[in-house]
């Protein structure tokens, strides 16, 4: 009886152990299935490096950016398209990381944890991908930039659509080149500048700067300031472009005046102005439909005078991504509160139906509705008197450009961030272009060229 009951226990207990092991295995499976299918050595996906199955990825309009032909991925029929889209559709070598080959190519397999892959004649094409991104507007972008570094990035600010997203340097994936040759020309190819890019943003954070003032000093609008080119702080100065001589709070915009805005920081001081950054967006995790973006960061903690005047212009060590400018720039146009910036428009079986949407949800406000409205009304005037609304024909444009030193010898990043103040054309954006200079020689007319782009073929298609 005993030996009965001593294999018994012995018998149970394999069956535990067994059990245990299986519940293991399935977990273990439901956790890392995918990256044990994506493995590289899966024959079924790869061939020599390069992916060689997945399903349709498609425009917002429908066009093809990227489909499996005979075992091979091609791309967009057009050069310019097929190049201007690179860092958001991905490379066959999944090399660029922050992609939708990269980063859903389980979706464009349809792949699941339960039944794994299929490659039945009826599955084998896995799941088709639609973006939100117009292929032609991303192509005039690429056109704009003209083979400089930079990044543009164009949303809906009322929907959240991303209509453009375009990373250089950049190539032709369905001709690549031979990148390590030219090291130089191709240097951080394979980072999606929109997503991964961080630079100073310069004068672009006198909005952040100028949003503090509006929160926390009641009589900011009827200051004055007198600029004599640069503010005199007791340990060093920051200098000013010009000499602006005495102004108002709104011409100080208009002017970029650095001698202004380094004392309206050292006025709110480092605690008010690390806040008003953090509810900026700065030193927050963005995604976008799960991929993450680079955090922006911004500390003026235990500066003296006058780095926390550099601070208060955008330079000192303050860093940001394109990617987020144009999401704040699009809660400034939302009254303060704006929608989460999406790029998948849906996700279809290879039969058809649909089985994920993207769709409008809200972010956190991060501004007073009034504090916004005073704000898109100082950058309306940034244009109007600085830049000159012929620089932007036809479009309600709120912008403040940005010239962000970068040290040593290099010309300074050109930038420009800012929305179009129109229900029929929502768009908001940023744009910047490395070693471009003063921010409306180089960003500004790259805007105006994307801006009018997206204006026409949002016409076009009715929206």
């Amino acid at each position: 009886m005993k030996k009965i009951l001593r294999r018994s226990v012995i018998v149970y207990a394999l069956i535990g152990v067994f059990l245990a092991g299986m519940l293991a295995f399935l977990i273990s499976w439901a956790v890392d299935g995918r990256d044990w299918v994506m493995y590289s050595a899966n024959t079924h996906i790869y061939t020599g490096g390069k992916l060689i199955s997945g399903g349709t990825i498609t425009d917002r309009g429908g066009n093809t950016l990227a489909k499996t032909v005979d075992d091979t991925r091609v791309y967009s029929s057009s050069q310019s398209i097929r190049s201007s889209l690179l860092h958001t559709v991905g490379d066959t070598e999944l090399f660029i990381d922050r992609s939708i080959q990269n980063r859903f190519a389980d979706t464009l397999l349809g792949y699941n944890f339960i039944t794994g892959l299929h490659f039945s004649s009826t599955w084998d094409k896995g799941n088709n991908i639609q973006l939100t991104v117009d292929g032609d507007v991303c192509a005039a972008a690429l056109e704009a930039l003209n083979g400089r570094k930079g990044a543009v990035c164009v949303y809906n600010w009322k929907t959240g659509e991303i209509i453009c997203s375009v990373s250089t340097p950049t190539f032709d994936p369905q001709n690549k080149p031979d990148v390590d040759a030219s090291p130089e020309k191709y240097d951080g190819v394979y980072v999606n500048r929109v997503l991964s890019g961080l630079y100073p943003p310069g004068s672009t954070f006198k909005v952040v700067t100028a949003a503090a003032a509006l929160e926390y000093i009641p009589d900011i609008k009827t200051r004055t300031f007198t600029c004599d080119g640069a503010y005199h702080a007791s340990d060093g100065d920051v200098t000013c472009t010009g000499v602006h001589g005495e102004i108002d709070f709104e011409t100080a915009l208009n002017k970029s005046c650095n001698s202004a805005f380094a004392a309206i920081a050292n006025e709110l001081g480092a605690d008010r102005l690390n806040e008003q950054a953090k509810k900026m967006g700065f030193g927050s995790t963005e995604k976008v439909d799960g991929i993450e973006v680079s955090k922006s960061s911004f500390d003026a903690s235990g500066t003296g005078p006058a780095d926390l005047g550099w601070a208060g212009i955008g330079q000192y060590t303050t860093l940001t991504t394109p990617f987020h400018m144009m999401n704040m720039m699009g809660a400034i146009a939302g009254g303060g509160q704006g929608v989460k910036p999406y790029l998948i428009k849906n996700v279809t079986l290879p039969f058809g139906i649909p089985i994920q949407w993207g769709s409008t949800s809200k972010n956190s406000r991060i501004l007073e509705e009034s504090v916004a409205d005073t704000l898109a009304e100082m950058m309306r005037s940034n244009v109007v008197n600085n830049y000159g609304t012929d620089s932007f024909p036809g479009l309600d444009i709120c912008a403040k450009t940005g010239t962000a030193e970068v040290g040593g010898d290099q010309e300074p990043h050109s930038w420009i961030a800012g929305f179009v103040r129109d229900e029929d054309c929502p768009l908001a954006f940023a744009v910047v272009v490395e070693n471009g200079g003063w921010g409306m020689k180089s960003a500004g007319p790259v805007a105006n060229t994307v801006l009018q782009k997206a204006k026409d073929q949002l016409a076009a298609s009715g929206e």
